[in-house]
């Protein structure tokens, strides 16, 4: 069995599941392809630019001029419905079109494939040519609501931009145009909430779906000595350390707005303080150390072990790699009660979930928490993980669909 993963990205939440996965496939002896788009995947994969028409006619051309600057005079210029990506200006964190100009069919990986596995595939998989063309059976997982959407790849982004329904209508009919040449494909989803948003009324409802929960490196994310952890980073001994993760502090989505929220009503305990993991582009809060971005994953895993609590803000998101990691190093998680996070969280005992999305509602979760911290039991934190989200578990778990589709 070859199996064919394409992923836009290696790096990222996405990417790095995906290629997670495609390692713990290798370890089950599956013959796994990891396909990503890089500078050499994308010049190898361009579509030819299709052939110069005839030039026309002295008197034809001549004519087409007047016609063109008629029509641009009349024409709106706001009018996003034939827009592309790139003029869809707005505040989100992604837009992105299903429209590309590489074709993934032409690679041999493809060609070897018994199965093509998509992964977070936007601004790399062309909708139209790709679903026309492919002859493989496809397993897709979804790693964000893109697949169910137009150009956006969450809901708030919609309902922020909503200058741009129009283009996003728009793209959402281009890809069902293009899934309805797809007689049968699987559909896999990380989380009970996604589960429910694709097999209800989306694009995707009438293919097969599962529920396969994203898997951790138990190797890497292991319990260490949180003495030494506090040393190697330079961090006070005493405190309570509170941790936050994102890939840019900025993206709303993430709440580190929320963060800072909470924060700021612990500007009076001495007792407690904050660290924050990512690219730091907001302004700097008291009480905070700024860790910077962290791409090792040991370096990680230090991080992990020398915090108390792993504070988790999000207003939408799938399944987070980092809730993941941090439960496997026996950090437990406060966290808001959105998208897969309920899936994982179990209340009183490998963290807590906030009432709602406010700050206010983190800072009381919080609160609990400290007040609680001696109850949670590190130990049996990583055990409860290592019995539901390993990557060989989610491996095994897609053997056995290859197996059934094949």
């Amino acid at each position: 069995m070859k199996v064919l993963h394409v992923s836009t990205y290696k790096t990222g939440g996405a990417g790095i599941a995906a290629f997670r996965l495609h390692k713990g496939l290798l370890a089950l002896g599956v013959a796994s392809e990891f396909l990503y788009l890089n500078h050499e995947t994308e010049n190898f994969l361009k579509k030819p630019a299709p052939p110069l028409p005839p030039p026309l006619p002295l008197y034809k051309r001549i004519f087409s001029k007047i016609i063109s600057k008629a029509v641009n005079r009349s024409q709106n210029k706001n009018d996003v419905t034939t827009g592309s990506a790139d003029e869809a200006k707005g505040s989100y964190e992604a837009f992105t079109s299903p429209i590309t100009d590489l074709d993934i069919t032409q690679h041999p990986a493809y060609e070897a494939a018994d199965i093509v596995h998509l992964h977070w595939v936007a601004d790399f998989l062309d909708y139209p040519s790709f679903f026309s063309k492919n002859v493989k059976p496809i397993v897709w997982t979804l790693h964000d609501m893109n697949p169910l959407q137009g150009g956006f790849h969450y809901l708030g982004d919609a309902a922020a931009n909503p200058h741009l329904a129009a283009l996003e209508l728009k793209y959402l009919n281009m890809k069902e145009v293009a899934l309805s040449a797809v007689r049968s494909m699987s559909v896999v989803a990380l989380s009970r909430w996604l589960l429910q948003l694709s097999t209800n009324k989306s694009i995707l409802n009438r293919f097969s779906h599962t529920l396969i929960p994203n898997g951790v490196d138990i190797n890497v994310f292991k319990p260490l000595n949180k003495g030494f952890a506090r040393e190697a980073l330079g961090l006070p001994a005493a405190k309570t350390i509170a941790l936050f993760v994102s890939e840019r502090l900025s993206v709303r989505r993430k709440g580190f707005d929320l963060m800072q929220d909470v924060i700021s009503k612990f500007s009076d305990q001495d007792q407690v303080l904050f660290c924050a993991v990512g690219i730091q582009d907001t302004a700097p809060k008291p009480n905070t150390v700024y860790l910077g971005a962290i791409r090792d994953e040991q370096l990680m895993a230090i991080v992990y072990a020398a915090c108390d609590v792993f504070i988790l803000p999000s207003r939408e998101d799938n399944l987070p790699n980092v809730m993941l990691e941090a439960l496997a190093c026996g950090t437990p998680v406060v966290a808001t009660n959105v998208g897969g996070i309920p899936d994982v969280v179990i209340p009183d005992f490998n963290g807590l979930l906030a009432q709602d999305t406010t700050g206010e509602a983190l800072y009381e979760a919080l609160q609990i928490f400290i007040e609680r911290k001696s109850l949670f039991d590190s130990g049996q934190i990583r055990e409860d993980l290592l019995k539901k989200y390993t990557i060989a578990k989610q491996a095994s778990a897609y053997l056995k669909l290859y197996n059934e589709i094949l």
